[in-house]
């Protein structure tokens, strides 16, 4: 069920930009589990939230996969600080 046919668009399209990247280092096995997973997650802390509403569409499996690429990237770039500020550490010693 959809809001209407650009909430349909919005989603499909959504769904394969993001997916297809998550697709490639995770696997299919993986970004389906990922992607069911948010999906119900989603929809059960939007019931418990906000009862009086429902959701439509494929919104929370797509917040859920937009959510494990933020924080992939954050987990890259805070190994790439610890890795830089030990090697600095390393060559430079203590200041």
């Amino acid at each position: 069920m959809h809001a209407s046919l650009v909430h349909l668009v919005l989603d499909l399209l959504s769904t394969v930009v993001i997916g297809s990247g998550l697709e490639n280092g995770l696997g299919s096995w993986k970004l389906m589990t990922l992607y069911f997973v948010s999906s119900f997650g989603g929809i059960i802390f939007s019931c418990v939230f906000n009862p009086m509403s429902y959701s439509v569409g494929a919104s929370t499996a797509i917040f859920g996969l937009i959510g494990y690429y933020v924080s992939h990237i954050y987990q890259i770039i805070s190994n790439f600080l610890i890795n830089y500020r030990s090697l600095t550490y390393a060559l430079n010693g203590p200041d």
